[in-house]
């Protein structure tokens, strides 16, 4: 029998807290602690105990939930400043927290197409138009587009806070497809496969990278073409949920 469950039946038994005390080997403080737990709660175990209060109030943190969705880009010490002049003082490990335990997390905005006014009509006007397509219709398109890709890697990146999947225009960084220090390559691909890979001539930044851009040219056209036509296929096939996407997230860039 647990110690507690003795005090309590020894005081039932008409023993004082001393006696009980002494033969338990207990304090008299404690048995009478445990007395009057059980007299009060009609229990001796110890309850859950809640924690050390949150150090941001409920009004705090609808106050940087509040900046961080009309300012994605806000940084941790943007926060923190923010709650400071608000009268509360915390680490950007209790703002990260906080974040998080309200569904958002750090994220590397996401590098997505400018889409000006027009694209965005154009968008939504072709996946309405397209939405209700047959799969066998998307597997005689052939599709083709271009792109930039970068020598040194991708340029600078901020962070943003956002939910999963959560696409927004204020979370992502628009981008052009031409620059410097980069090769820009128009290729084709059909559900049967991918096509010829052809590289857009454009001005360079110096000439010292001509060489180097050759052999990026080279290793570019040997990946596209290890691309296996069920890749391709795939993505034809899936095509319809692309446009669903697309009208989910008001015609916006989507992970797709």
């Amino acid at each position: 029998m647990d110690t507690r469950d003795k005090i309590v039946d020894l005081h039932k038994a008409g023993m004082g807290y001393r006696t009980i005390g002494k033969q338990l080997g207990e304090k008299a403080t404690t048995v009478g602690a445990i007395n009057r737990k059980w007299k009060k709660l009609k229990m001796t175990v110890n309850l859950p105990r809640s924690g050390p209060p949150r150090k941001i109030s409920p009004r705090g943190a609808s106050m940087i939930m509040r900046k961080v969705r009309d300012q994605p880009r806000t940084t941790q010490q943007d926060l923190v400043n923010d709650l400071k002049r608000a009268g509360t003082t915390v680490s950007k490990k209790t703002i990260s927290n906080t974040l998080r335990s309200h569904g958002l997390k750090s994220c590397s905005a996401r590098k997505v197409p400018l889409l000006k006014p027009a694209h965005v009509q154009a968008r939504l006007k072709f996946a309405s138009d397209h939405l209700d397509d047959p799969e066998e219709e998307w597997e005689q398109v052939m599709w083709f587009d271009e792109t930039k890709i970068e020598l040194f890697g991708l340029n600078s990146t901020r962070s943003v806070w956002r939910k999963k999947d959560e696409y927004n225009p204020k979370n992502t960084i628009p981008t052009v497809k031409h620059g410097g220090g980069n090769i820009i390559l128009w290729g084709c691909f059909s559900a049967k496969g991918t096509g010829r890979l052809h590289r857009i001539d454009g001005r360079m930044d110096g000439a010292m990278y001509h060489k180097i851009l050759q052999d990026l040219e080279k290793v570019c056209m040997e990946e596209w073409a290890k691309i296996p036509a069920a890749v391709c296929a795939n993505l034809v096939k899936n095509y319809s949920k692309r446009m669903i996407s697309v009208m989910a997230n008001k015609v916006f860039c989507t992970k797709c």
